[in-house]
């Protein structure tokens, strides 16, 4: 009996010791994220998520440290987790960042109805009245047969994605 007390009371420390060492690896992804460095908090947040840690803070920081070095697939992952794992915990703003991404992989359907989650979560906010707006255009230009237009992606083989206009005599192209 003795030996099953001194068992006990040793996973308790475990537990206390892994907990304190979980916040400070997050306080330290915390920094690095408040200075703009993004790669290196997500290497913290990654670690302490595979460590088997994970909250809505956390969930929404790693999202971060993606979308903001635009690479949505990524991003889409962790904001979806976040999403379906904390909807109570979920601001306006992480329904936007998800349609965001989404519609960047091309899932137009799956962000439209995230885009209708931040409309309804932001109170009719400008921004989310505009982007319902325009999503007929955007449904416009992936269903048209008769194309003026062609898009080829160059940057398969890239992790992130780049546009960007370029002249052409007096022409943009």
């Amino acid at each position: 009996m003795k030996r099953s007390i001194i068992i006990h009371v040793f996973s308790v420390f475990l537990l206390v010791g892994s907990t304190f060492a979980q916040e400070n690896k997050i306080k330290k992804a915390n920094e690095e994220f408040d200075n703009y460095g993004y790669i290196d908090a997500r290497k913290i947040y990654l670690s302490v998520v595979e460590d088997g840690y994970e909250s809505a803070q956390v969930l929404k920081k790693l999202g971060d440290t993606y979308y903001f070095n635009s690479e949505y697939t990524e991003a889409n992952k962790w904001y979806g987790k976040l999403i379906d794992t904390y909807p109570n915990e979920v601001e306006p703003e992480y329904y936007f960042r998800a349609a965001q991404t989404l519609k960047s992989v091309g899932k137009y359907e799956e962000s439209k109805a995230m885009m209708e989650k931040f409309t309804a979560s932001s109170n009719g906010s400008v921004l989310a009245q505009s982007q319902m707006n325009n999503w007929k255009s955007i449904e416009d230009l992936t269903k048209t047969k008769n194309k003026k237009f062609r898009v080829t992606n160059i940057t398969a083989e890239m992790s992130g994605s780049d546009f960007g206009p370029s002249f052409y005599g007096n022409k943009i192209v």
